[in-house]
């Protein structure tokens, strides 16, 4: 899988939008939310979001992508 793939796969699972919260990430991948947090620290987050911190799904895929190898 590449990162074009991931990233088209987690926009589906979210509904279409490009942000996704921890809570969600975990679910797609099928992990702790712990597991997803320490997959996701130091990645820009969305400001303002009252319901979870969000982030840009592109920046996930590649963090995905960079774990994976």
């Amino acid at each position: 899988m590449d990162k074009q793939t991931v990233t088209r796969e987690m926009k589906s699972f979210v509904g279409g939008g490009s942000f996704i919260t921890v809570t969600k990430l975990a679910k797609f991948m099928g992990k702790e939310k712990e597991f997803a947090y320490r997959l996701v620290s130091g990645l820009e987050k969305i400001p303002g979001e009252v319901k979870g911190t969000k982030y840009f799904i592109p920046d996930v895929a590649g963090r995905i992508m960079e774990v994976k190898r």
